[in-house]
């Protein structure tokens, strides 16, 4: 999802990269290597997709946010696939979401948007209703909120800001500071996206070994790919919308660059090679990005520009670039967004309007990739943030 609504190079390295080097915040650390190459590659128009397993959907939990705000956040929930058994997971906190450990009990990491308009990092134990703070912190981009991402191993969380991306420690409570921004162009109320520097939406690879942050906006943007033992900075890749695959050999992103608009997969080191899988004929088109139902496939939503151009929902295969329509239509309502349930079911919300200052939201819908067929579920304002199994 557009981090529901869309991004900085200082970097801290060796022991400050895990906390455990003292209470210092900031060090300088590597260069970005050049951006890898990129290739375009021809898309068969003829599907011819094996058929997938029937859908495996009986531990898979949905969040999501109930009503949306316009600044991003609201009530997070929690509920089956079907949208049974909802529970509201922070009761009484305007905020969004950041992860979830159920090694024990339900243990939900979010962010809390503040009365005074900071922001602030928390957990909750949903069985004994303890809250754990860990930083406050200030942000200053309109549209886009900030967001954060848990490490596989539950041990850390990586968090965009105002002034860079920082990590924290959650044994020890301790943040470090791994991104600095370059603030020309970012703060209001002088903001310019083309000559904003700024880093923003962190992510990890599902193994835990690498770490994914965007640097600058639309077609500067770059891709920052981190060595999360080392902290070092080990390749660049012009674009943003990062996806990993579930076994962490590939990346799925979109690039917005004049013809080399489109998806790009990148192999996971050691050159981190980058091709062109899917073009966009259409100026007026916009990739949206994609999820992975397997390490071969991929699923992507693409939408114009405008309310009244086509959109359309579908899968990639990896190896022969073949692609397959699940889903399409035109203007409004519109989807935004597309999440990988457990299984081969897909979930994209519902848009009716295109201003981000003013969206409104119909019913999410789940979609079956075998047939295409779709259906709505929760209800009409309801916005899915992410599938947990």
């Amino acid at each position: 999802m557009r981090a529901l609504w869309m991004a900085l190079l200082m970097i801290a390295v060796g022991c400050l990269w895990l906390g455990a080097c003292g209470d210092s915040d900031e060090e300088t650390g590597s260069e970005s290597s050049p951006p890898a190459s990129s290739t375009r590659v021809a898309l068969s128009k003829t599907p011819s997709l094996a058929s997938s397993p029937e859908p495996d959907t009986s531990h898979a939990k949905i969040v999501f946010l109930r009503p949306l705000t316009s600044s991003g956040y609201g009530s997070l929930w929690m509920a089956n696939l079907d949208g049974s058994e909802s529970t509201e997971l922070v009761p009484g906190d305007e905020a969004s979401f950041v992860g979830v450990d159920q090694t024990s009990s339900l243990l939900v990491y979010y962010i809390s948007k503040l009365a005074s308009g900071s922001f602030r990092l928390r957990s909750r134990d949903s069985g004994t209703g303890e809250i754990r703070d860990f930083i406050d912190f200030a942000w200053n981009r309109q549209y886009v909120g900030p967001s954060g991402a848990l490490s596989p191993d539950r041990r850390h969380i990586v968090f965009d800001h105002a002034d860079g991306i920082d990590m924290v420690d959650l044994s020890t409570g301790r943040s470090n500071r791994l991104f600095t921004n370059e603030s020309s162009g970012c703060n209001p109320p002088d903001v310019d996206l083309m000559r904003c520097e700024s880093f923003s939406t962190p992510d990890w690879s599902p193994d835990g070994r690498w770490l994914t942050v965007s640097h600058g906006f639309y077609e500067g943007a770059q891709i920052e790919i981190v060595d999360s033992g080392s902290g070092s900075i080990v390749a660049s890749v012009p674009g943003f919308n990062v996806s990993w695959s579930p076994g962490s050999q590939s990346i799925c992103h979109t690039r917005s660059a004049g013809l080399d608009n489109g998806a790009f997969f990148v192999s996971a080191g050691p050159d981190w090679h980058s091709e062109q899988v899917l073009g966009l004929d259409n100026p007026n088109d916009s990739y949206e990005g994609c999820v992975w139902l397997d390490d071969s496939q991929a699923a992507f939503l693409v939408i114009g520009q405008y309310t009244d151009l086509p959109w359309r929902i579908g899968i990639l295969e990896g190896g022969s670039r073949e692609t397959r329509i699940l889903s399409s239509g035109s203007g409004q309502p519109r989807p935004e967004g597309v999440f990988l349930t457990q299984g081969p079911g897909l979930i994209h919300n519902v848009i009716d309007t295109v201003d981000p200052a003013s969206k409104k939201y119909g019913q999410p819908r789940l979609i079956d990739v075998i047939s295409g067929s779709s259906a709505p579920f929760l209800d009409s304002g309801d916005v899915v943030v992410a599938v947990v199994h």
